[in-house]
């Protein structure tokens, strides 16, 4: 039981509880209540600890049910934008790739979702049949006759048969926050499977980016992977 009680100090009202604590677990006194040895009025909820007890419902409807907020820490700037992929991306129920989030659909290069939010972490926030879900902005275009030129193979003397033209370079990232490489610069493909994850001070040496379709080529643990272009940031300093 919660008891609110006016026009009477703590003092008074502790004394006026001591005689109910089988009845009363907590109560809270006016705003405007004195505590000895402060000043001014204070708001204090006083609680006895260690009550073992059941209340019953005050009535029969069901409790609202609290969410998390999946934007905690995020900066979204608001915008609204009909978007499309520029040749597929996963749309996800929170703004993550890791275990914890769920691939709701995939969108394709010629679909389109709503787009309401883009966020300095290389998320979009998106509305796809009338429900909120999340894409790495970097897969995504408002031009919507966007299309994939005819992939060229690069000529590599592995011969691993890549499809994916990228540019040359050599630079030294880590992750923003947690990011997937994979095998192959892909979603769909059933071969483009996580190899690994790397979380922020995990350092990858970054030797291939495709601006276009925003995917770079990594060596990790002496691989070469292939990971999305935004969820990457340079690699502090190395001592």
């Amino acid at each position: 039981m919660w008891q609110a009680e006016t026009g009477r100090t703590i003092t008074v009202l502790q004394k006026a509880a001591a005689g109910k604590r089988k009845q009363i677990t907590a109560f809270q006194p006016p705003s405007w209540s004195s505590l000895p040895g402060i000043s001014q009025p204070v708001d204090v909820n006083v609680a006895y600890f260690g009550y073992e007890g059941a209340a019953d419902a005050v009535n029969g409807q069901t409790p609202d049910q609290a969410f998390a907020d999946v934007e905690a820490l995020m900066r979204f700037a608001e915008t609204d934008e009909t978007v499309t992929a520029k040749e597929a991306a996963n749309l996800r129920d929170i703004p993550s790739q890791g275990k914890d989030s769920t691939v709701l659909w995939t969108l394709q290069n010629g679909e389109t979702a709503r787009r309401t939010g883009v966020s300095d972490s290389g998320w979009s926030r998106l509305i796809y049949q009338d429900r909120v879900c999340y894409a790495v902005t970097n897969l995504l275009t408002t031009d919507l006759s966007f299309s994939v030129a005819e992939p060229k193979v690069i000529p590599e003397p592995e011969g691993d048969g890549i499809k994916t033209v990228f540019t040359d370079c050599s630079e030294l990232m880590t992750a923003k926050i947690e990011t997937n490489l994979r095998a192959l610069p892909g979603v769909t493909n059933p071969e483009a499977v996580v190899v690994a994850t790397i979380r922020y001070g995990d350092v990858v040496a970054r030797t291939g980016v495709n601006p276009e379709v925003g995917w770079s080529r990594v060596e990790y643990a002496g691989q070469v992977l292939y990971c999305v272009s935004s969820y990457l940031t340079p690699a502090p300093a190395q001592e």
